[in-house]
C-alpha cells in the first residue's frame, strides 16, 4: 500500500507534503508508514490519501474483539514487534528491514519505483 500525505500538520512530522510512502502496517485507526527518516511510525489513516491500496498477498490480518484489527507481514505482526524495533532490538531491527526490503521489490515489481530517503533508509517511492 501507498500512501500521501495530504497537507502538512502538526502531527505528521518527518512526512513531506506530495510524496509517497510505503505502508508497513495497517490497523483500525492507522497506518504505519516509513517517514523522511526511514522510521516505520503510526500516523493517523485520515492525514493521508490512498495512491495504491493493494498490498502483498502474504500479509495478514488480525481481528480482535473489540473491533481492532492490524494487517501487515507475518514477520512482523507479533505483539510488541515494533515497541522492539523502537527500543533498538537488534533482531526486530534485522526482520524489519527484511520484511521493508521485501515490501519495496513487491512495489517495484509491480510498477511502483523506490528511492531511498536522505538518511539511506528505504522509505518513500517515485
Amino acid at each position: 500500500m501507498i500512501v500521501r500525505l495530504k497537507r502538512r500538520r502538526k502531527d505528521a512530522q518527518r512526512l513531506t507534503v506530495g510524496v509517497d510512502y510505503f505502508v508497513v502496517q495497517v490497523d483500525d485507526v492507522y497506518y504505519r508508514v516509513v517517514n523522511d527518516s526511514g522510521e516505520p511510525i503510526l500516523y493517523k489513516k485520515d492525514r493521508f490519501v490512498v495512491i495504491d491500496e493493494r498490498i502483498p498477498d502474504d500479509w495478514i490480518r488480525t481481528d480482535h474483539p473489540d473491533g481492532e484489527y492490524f494487517i501487515g507481514p507475518p514477520e512482523t505482526e507479533t505483539r510488541g514487534f515494533w515497541e522492539l524495533w523502537h527500543d533498538r532490538d537488534p533482531e526486530a531491527r534485522t526482520i524489519a528491514m527484511d520484511a521493508l526490503r521485501k515490501i519495496a521489490s513487491w512495489h517495484l515489481d509491480r510498477g511502483r519505483g523506490v528511492r531511498q530517503t536522505t538518511t539511506g533508509r528505504l522509505g518513500k517511492t517515485e
